[in-house]
């Protein structure tokens, strides 16, 4: 069947692509630390003294900062009635003192959600990077995905997998002679990429972690409900086997 856009229920959703995020909420913030040349290490014989009272980049500390609560942003009325999708980027200072500091809008979205996603970025909490033995602050960009997906039924025209490269079969479970499918849950986006995958069906010897790593590759024309392009909600199977 087919419903209205501003009918539809609004469902956010951020790539899982770690087998320990495999059940976790729909909306989640991944911290991505920024690509920066390399340092970091304590100083040798020579070198300058070090400043540990400024942030750090993530190859420049001894423990990287862990992230342990990630509220979800939540949908705004307006993006729902518009039908806005992306992701928002902002960075951010994971400061030794266990706040959320220095946010800055990387790529926003309109109708509230860049606002949203900095609410809820500022309610992060996470145990504070480490340098030499003290506590320091950390650079990170968080990456907040709102996507507003349909189910098969629910969309005009379905979307069409193109490609779908197979996946890897270890050879843990070579060794160990494991024989199945693993059968994941993926949200194929509008504008083309995957997301929100989860495990309907796991195997072990990381072929559940496989499978996601191929799935991520699947290429795809989106799904359309009233002429445009809409994310959508579909199933795919890896089967493994000597």
């Amino acid at each position: 069947m087919t419903h209205k856009l501003r009918n539809a229920r609004p469902r956010l959703a951020a790539g899982l692509f770690a087998l320990a995020l495999l059940h976790a909420p729909l909306v989640a913030a991944r911290a991505f630390p920024p690509q920066d040349p390399p340092g970091g290490g304590g100083p040798g014989p020579n070198a300058a003294p070090v400043d540990y009272t400024r942030p750090f980049r993530h190859n420049e500390v001894t423990k990287r900062a862990l992230i342990t609560y990630k509220p979800e942003p939540g949908f705004t009325e307006e993006a729902r009635l518009n039908g806005a999708e992306g992701v928002v980027r902002l960075r951010a200072v994971l400061s030794a003192s266990g706040e959320v500091t220095n946010l800055s809008v990387v790529k926003g979205l309109p109708d509230g959600l860049t606002e949203k996603a900095i609410a809820a970025a500022r309610q992060v909490r996470f145990k504070p990077a480490e340098k030499d033995g003290r506590v320091v602050s950390q650079y990170v960009v968080f990456e907040y995905n709102f996507i507003i997906h349909y189910e098969e039924d629910e969309v005009d025209e379905r979307s069409v997998i193109l490609e779908q490269p197979p996946a890897e079969y270890t050879e843990e479970a070579r060794r160990n002679n494991v024989r199945g499918k693993v059968v994941l849950k993926v949200t194929l986006t509008s504008y083309g990429t995957v997301s929100s995958i989860s495990a309907e069906k796991e195997l072990p010897h990381g072929l559940t972690r496989s499978a996601i790593a191929a799935a991520l590759r699947i290429k795809f024309k989106p799904a359309e409900k009233e002429g445009r392009a809409v994310s959508q909600i579909t199933t795919v199977e890896y089967a493994f086997g000597p």
